[in-house]
């Protein structure tokens, strides 16, 4: 997930207003702090070095003492969970189609 789909789920657009589980006003992020949370898939160090920290590994430390970096953390948490279990579903049928058709 890039930065581009990052904010087009969870940041708040004037011409409308995505359904997002983050309350709004837990929703500002800086630039570089949302880029960290775009990077970010399960590494924190990894994600601050992309995101261009200097430090990566005491600035991914103060990083998630910052609810708003937590709660978008875990708003992204929830969304690759959600696609995740998509991505299953779409999967399983075709799964069940060939082990009927082997039979």
């Amino acid at each position: 997930m890039n930065i581009q789909d990052f904010r087009r789920r969870h940041m708040r657009d004037d011409i409308e207003a995505p359904e997002s589980p983050v309350p709004e006003e837990n929703l500002f992020l800086t630039e570089k702090k949302l880029r960290f949370v775009a990077a970010w898939t399960g590494n924190l160090v990894a994600a601050a070095r992309a995101a261009g920290y200097k430090d990566p590994k005491s600035s991914a430390y103060k990083l998630m003492k910052d609810p708003d970096v937590v709660k978008a953390l875990q708003a992204k948490q929830e969304s690759m969970l959600q696609e995740s279990g998509e991505h299953l579903a779409r999967t399983l049928p075709l799964s069940r189609a060939d082990v009927i058709d082997r039979l």
